[in-house]
C-alpha cells in the first residue's frame, strides 16, 4: 500500500499475525479442560506478541513505513527461542491479575507454548527467522509454506469456529486438537511437496545452492533456485496433477489489475517438463555494485537478501543506478518485493537510495521510490 500523504510504503503485516492468533487460540482451547476462556485469551495473545517487533525497535519507535529497519529487525529479538520463556513470563505476569483464579505456572506455561508456536510457523516460511538472537543474527528457514496461505489460515478458521459453536456440548476441547493435528499434516504435506521441488530443482537447473521457494495460493506452486555465484537460473513450477503443460510467458503484458493477477497465476507456473528456465546475473564483482555495497543501508539490505541480483545503468553525466533485487520476492510477471536502488555520483558519492515500487498492473514504469536522499555539492 502507498500512503499518498507521506509519499512512502507502508507494509501491514496484520492478516499473518492474525493467523498467530487463530493458532495461539486453538492451542489454549486444547491445552485446558477448565476456565478454557483464559487460557484461549492468554494463548492468542502470546501467539500474536513477537510480531511487535513490527512497531517497537529498541531506543526509538519504529513505523512500519520504514521498510529497512522492517528488514533489519523483524523476526529477531521477539522471536527468539533463547529469549521465549522470558516473554512467556512477562505476559503471564501481565495476565495474573486480571485471571486471578489461574496459577503463574500455569499462564507462563501456556504463554510460552503459544509463543513457541510464533517461532515455528514463522520458521516454515521463506521471510528468515533469527531465532538464536541475540546469540547469532542469522536467519534460519525451511520453505515449505507460503507467508500467507489460505489453506493454513482457512483450517485454524473454520476449527476455531466449530470450536466455538460446540462448545457447550462438551466438544470445543476434541475440536481444537483436531484443528491442530490437521494443520501438522497440512504442514507435514507441504514439508514433502518442498522435498519433491528440491529433488526437481536439482534435476532441471543442475548444480549450485539449491532452493524452491513456497507460492501463493497453491501448496503445489513453487520457485525453483540455483545460485551459481555468477548467476542465479530460476522456474516457476507447478507439481500438482492438473499442472499446465506450458506456462504463460514471463514477458507478458503485465495484468491489469490484483483481481487479473490472481487469476492468471494458475497458468503462471508449468508441469516441470516445460518450465521455462530464466537466468539472472548477480554481478556481484562488478565494480559499480562493489561501490553500492559501500552504502550502510546498501550492506543492510544485501544482510538481508537470500538470492541477490544487481542491475547497473549509467546516468547521464552524473554517474551509476544499481538496482537490487532478492529473487525470493519475484513473481512470474517480474513484479517484486523489497527491491533496492543507489545512485551515485562518478567519484563513488551517495546521490539517493531507496526501495523501488513496482507495479504488477498498469504501466510498467510506474514507479515510486522510498528511502533517503544523499544531496552533494
Amino acid at each position: 500500500m502507498f500512503d499518498q500523504r507521506s509519499g512512502r510504503h507502508v507494509s501491514f503485516p496484520p492478516v499473518d499475525t492474525i493467523t498467530h492468533g487463530l493458532a495461539g487460540a486453538l492451542l489454549g482451547r486444547a491445552a485446558v479442560s477448565d476456565n478454557a476462556g483464559g487460557a484461549v485469551a492468554v494463548a492468542a495473545v502470546a501467539a500474536m506478541c513477537p510480531d511487535l517487533d513490527a512497531f517497537l525497535v529498541p531506543g526509538s519507535w519504529f513505523h512500519l513505513s520504514d521498510t529497512m529497519g522492517y528488514l533489519r529487525y523483524h523476526r529477531g529479538v521477539t522471536h527468539s527461542f533463547l529469549l521465549a520463556p522470558l516473554l512467556a513470563a512477562a505476559l503471564a505476569g501481565i495476565a495474573l491479575p486480571v485471571l486471578r483464579r489461574s496459577r503463574y505456572f500455569r499462564l507462563w506455561t501456556l504463554a510460552l507454548l503459544a509463543v513457541l508456536s510464533h517461532i515455528l510457523l514463522d520458521w516454515i516460511t521463506s521471510y528468515g527467522t533469527m531465532f538464536l538472537a541475540p546469540l547469532s543474527w542469522k536467519r534460519y528457514s525451511l520453505d515449505w509454506v507460503f507467508i500467507l496461505d489460505p489453506f493454513f489460515t482457512g483450517i485454524l478458521a473454520v476449527s476455531g469456529l466449530a470450536a466455538f459453536l460446540w462448545r457447550r456440548r462438551g466438544a470445543a476441547r476434541p475440536i481444537s486438537a483436531a484443528g491442530l493435528a490437521a494443520l501438522a499434516l497440512y504442514i507435514g504435506m507441504c514439508a514433502v511437496l518442498h522435498g519433491r521441488a528440491v529433488q526437481t530443482a536439482r534435476r532441471i537447473l543442475g548444480h549450485g545452492e539449491i532452493a524452491a521457494l513456497p507460492q501463493p495460493f497453491s501448496p503445489f506452486r513453487w520457485m525453483l533456485l540455483a545460485d551459481r555465484g555468477s548467476d542465479i537460473e530460476a522456474a516457476y513450477v507447478d507439481l500438482g496433477p492438473s499442472a499446465p503443460i506450458r506456462a504463460v510467458s514471463s514477458t507478458a503484458a503485465p495484468p491489469a489489475s490484483i483481481g487479473e493477477a490472481i487469476r492468471r497465476l494458475g497458468v503462471a507456473y508449468s508441469a516441470p517438463s516445460t518450465a521455462r528456465i530464466l537466468h539472472f546475473a548477480t554481478n556481484r564483482g562488478a565494480t559499480v555494485v562493489a561501490s553500492a555495497r559501500r552504502f550502510p543501508d546498501v550492506r543492510s539490505w544485501y544482510a538481508f537478501a537470500r538470492f541477490p541480483v544487481a542491475s547497473a545503468e549509467p546516468l547521464e553525466g552524473r554517474g551509476w543506478r544499481v538496482t537490487m533485487t532478492d529473487l525470493r520476492f519475484r513473481g512470474p510477471w517480474r513484479a517484486t518485493a523489497f527491491q533496492y536502488e543507489a545512485l551515485f555520483s562518478e567519484d563513488g558519492r551517495e546521490l539517493e537510495s531507496g526501495f523501488v515500487r513496482e507495479f504488477s498492473w498498469g504501466s510498467p514504469r510506474r514507479r515510486r521510490r522510498e528511502g533517503r536522499a544523499r544531496r552533494t555539492s
